[in-house]
């Protein structure tokens, strides 16, 4: 009975590991992405955005306009996403 117990453990056990080491891809490549999720987390910024110094803008108007924009995805030059596009979004 005890040999029987010990053959049955090891069975279930390397069915266990064996579906475990299908995932092993899975678990390293979210590692690799928690390193750089981390690393983009911790960066420091080259502006400061507590200091007060620098140019006071005296007029600003908010309003942003597009003209004759032509657009596609490098990865799909093929297909247009925007052909001469034109959009305005007045302020407010």
């Amino acid at each position: 009975g005890t040999i029987f117990a010990v053959i049955v453990c090891i069975n279930m056990g390397g069915k266990t590991f064996g579906r475990g080491l299908s995932n092993l891809k899975y678990f390293s490549e979210a590692v690799v992405a928690g390193e750089r999720i981390i690393k983009m987390i911790k960066r420091v910024p080259h502006i400061d955005s507590y200091n007060t110094e620098g140019q006071i803008l005296e007029k600003i108007t908010g309003e942003v306009q597009f003209k004759h924009v032509k657009f596609m995805y490098p990865s799909r030059p093929e297909t247009l996403i925007f052909d001469d596009l034109c959009l305005r979004i007045p302020s407010g």
